[in-house]
C-alpha cells in the first residue's frame, strides 16, 4: 500500500509543482515547498507521526535540493566550461547536465530522509544516500530525454505553454518535475 500511495504523492507533487509556475518563475528554488510537503506526508504515512521539526526540516531540505540542482548545476556547468575551455560541453538542457542536477538534488534530499528515518547517523548514511542519488541522477537524465513530449504536455495543462524555443529549458523542468519527484518518492 506504501508504494502506491508513494507514487500518487510524487505524481501529484510533480503536477502541483508545475502549477506552481503559473504564480512563480520555474527556477524559482521556492516551488521545491510543494515536493517537501509532499515528504512530510509520506513521512507522516509511514510513521504515523512527524514533527514539526521533521516538516520544517523536509521543507527546508527541498528548497536546498532544488537550489543545489539548478543553480549548483550550472554552476557546475560553468566551473566545467572554463577548466575544459570548452562552451559546447555540457548544454544547459541536455541530459547530462539534467542527470547531474538530479544526483545533487536526489542526494540532498536522500540526506534528509536518512536523517529522519534512519538510526545511522556515520559514514553509511552518506553511502546510502549517494547510492539513491544515482537513480537520481537517472530519472534527471529520463527527464530531460522526455521532455519534448512529456514537458510540453505538462506545460500546456498545469504550467506556463512553451512560446518558443527559448522555453525548452523550462519544458525539460517541468518533465523532470513529474518523472523526478514521483520516482525520489517511490
Amino acid at each position: 500500500m506504501l508504494p502506491t500511495i508513494a507514487v500518487l504523492i510524487g505524481i501529484l507533487s510533480g503536477l502541483l509543482t508545475a502549477e506552481t509556475t503559473r504564480f512563480l518563475d520555474p527556477l524559482n528554488s521556492f516551488v521545491a515547498v510543494v515536493f517537501g510537503a509532499g515528504l512530510t506526508l509520506l513521512v507522516l504515512v509511514r510513521n504515523k507521526k512527524c514533527f514539526v521539526r521533521d516538516f520544517l526540516f523536509l521543507i527546508a531540505s527541498s528548497v536546498a535540493s532544488y537550489s543545489a540542482a539548478v543553480w549548483g548545476t550550472l554552476f557546475l556547468v560553468g566551473l566545467a566550461e572554463s577548466i575544459l575551455g570548452s562552451e559546447d560541453y555540457l548544454e544547459p538542457t541536455g541530459s547530462a547536465t539534467f542527470a547531474i542536477a538530479g544526483f545533487l538534488g536526489a542526494l540532498i534530499i536522500n540526506i534528509a530522509l536518512l536523517l529522519i528515518l534512519s538510526p545511522e547517523t556515520d559514514l553509511r548514511l552518506l553511502r546510502r544516500a549517494a547510492a539513491w542519488a544515482c537513480v537520481g541522477a537517472f530519472l534527471g537524465f529520463l527527464a530531460s530525454e522526455l521532455s519534448e513530449y512529456l514537458g510540453a504536455a505538462i506545460a500546456t495543462v498545469f504550467g506556463k505553454p512553451p512560446r518558443d524555443e527559448a522555453d525548452h529549458y523550462n519544458l525539460a523542468l517541468y518533465s523532470a518535475y513529474l518523472i523526478w519527484q514521483t520516482g525520489m518518492a517511490s
